[in-house]
Parts: structure tokens; C-alpha cells; sequence
């Protein structure tokens, strides 16, 4: 469950920091949801 939790958390960092970047192409296929973070 933690495990889980934090492989959730590092991938929405990870696609913070590409937003950052001007980067909003992420090909994991990841919930709109998730985008929100």
C-alpha cells in the first residue's frame, strides 16, 4: 500500500517538474487527475 502510494507520488512530481519545464507530454498514461496535483 505504501509502496504504491509513494510510486503515485513520484510520478506526480515527476510530471510537476515537467510542467515546470514547459513539458506536458507524459507517455505513461497517467489519470487527468493525477494532473491536477
Amino acid at each position: 500500500m505504501i509502496r504504491l502510494c509513494k510510486q503515485r507520488y513520484l510520478r506526480v512530481m515527476r510530471a510537476k517538474r515537467a510542467a515546470e519545464q514547459g513539458d506536458n507530454r507524459n507517455g505513461e498514461g497517467d489519470d487527468p487527475q493525477q494532473s491536477l496535483f
